[in-house]
């Protein structure tokens, strides 16, 4: 599995033990893909380090200028809900359309240092 490929990514037992990863990594996905089908400057790495934490950063030049989870919705369980953090000053947005999360991540104009 690449890290900074979407259409690579996949689940694998030996790296990320939980099975919910799965569920996590394919939606991620999805959303990666979407940000990268409207802005091709824009990579997209997954995150497994911690497989609890799972998540997406983004970059624009080398620069961090996002990052994206996804848990499950209260309301079904089988859809995501995307929590997304943006900007300079990290606004956050929870919404279930990866358009709309595309389109905060893909405007971004930046991110605090510190994370």
């Amino acid at each position: 599995m690449e890290f900074d490929n979407p259409q690579s990514w996949a689940w694998s037992p030996d790296r990320t033990p939980d099975p919910d990863a799965a569920w996590e990594i394919a939606c991620l996905k999805n959303l990666a893909i979407a940000i990268q089908q409207h802005a091709d400057q824009i990579d997209v790495f997954l995150d497994v380090e911690d497989s609890d934490c799972i998540h997406i950063n983004i970059f624009k030049s080398h620069r961090k200028t996002g990052e994206a989870y996804v848990n499950r919705s209260a309301e079904a369980n089988d859809h995501p809900m995307f929590s997304v953090y943006y900007g300079s000053e990290e606004q956050e947005l929870h919404s279930a359309s990866l358009d709309e999360c595309a389109r905060h991540l893909i405007a971004s104009n930046g991110f605090p240092v510190s994370r």
